[in-house]
């Protein structure tokens, strides 16, 4: 699900906007950065916000998480990196623009540079969750595990030199993709079901 701000804009302004733009069908999403043309302001901005339900592992403890996703493009002029972060979508089934300002800024995995994805369309990038990402999964309310990607500069609130044209941009597989093969994004997550001694009386 991706969510944009599309309007020329300070960099301050930008990023701290509620955003204008959500689209929870398509079958591409964009973590993006972009500077406008011909003016020193920013434009174009997009984040994404997947979500992803683990009702069924309601009980188990949650030891290791990672996120999967297929890129089918890439721009890095800024030498830039991919963030994932915690989101708060007002709904668990659809996304607004209002969204645009619900992503968090504390890591929940190590940053990729974008120069280090792959954007073959075929293999997966893989984010391994830290000990806060993982705790946010175990807790996750209601069974979903709700996830934000924005980029490291809009992360951190780093403003690189606004070269005109300049971006930074990953493109990804949604949920809703149609392309051959398995490429939607994916939770990967190991966890331990108690167990409950009972006694056997003969």
């Amino acid at each position: 699900m991706g969510i944009s701000a599309d309007n020329n804009q300070t960099w301050a302004t930008k990023r701290g906007e509620a955003g204008t733009t959500a689209n929870d069908s398509g079958d591409l999403m964009h973590v993006r950065t972009e500077c406008n043309y011909n003016t020193p302001e920013w434009r174009n901005w997009s984040r994404v916000i997947v979500l992803f339900d683990i009702s069924s592992l309601a009980g188990a403890t949650v030891s290791a998480v990672s996120l999967g996703v297929v890129s089918s493009g890439k721009d890095d002029d800024y030498t830039d990196g991919i963030a994932i972060v915690s989101s708060a979508p007002a709904s668990n089934t659809a996304i607004v623009g209002g969204d645009y300002d619900s992503l968090g800024t504390t890591r929940y995995a190590t940053d990729i540079t974008i120069a280090n994805i792959n954007s073959d369309s075929a293999t997966y990038n893989v984010w391994t969750l830290n000990s806060t990402g993982i705790a946010a999964v175990d807790g996750a309310s209601g069974g979903i595990v709700k996830l934000g990607m924005r980029t490291t500069f809009d992360n951190d609130d780093n403003e690189p030199d606004p070269v005109s044209g300049h971006k930074s941009l990953l493109t990804i597989y949604s949920a809703d993709e149609s392309a051959a093969g398995e490429k939607r994004p994916t939770l990967t997550v190991t966890s331990i079901v108690a167990f409950t001694p009972r006694a056997i009386m003969f």
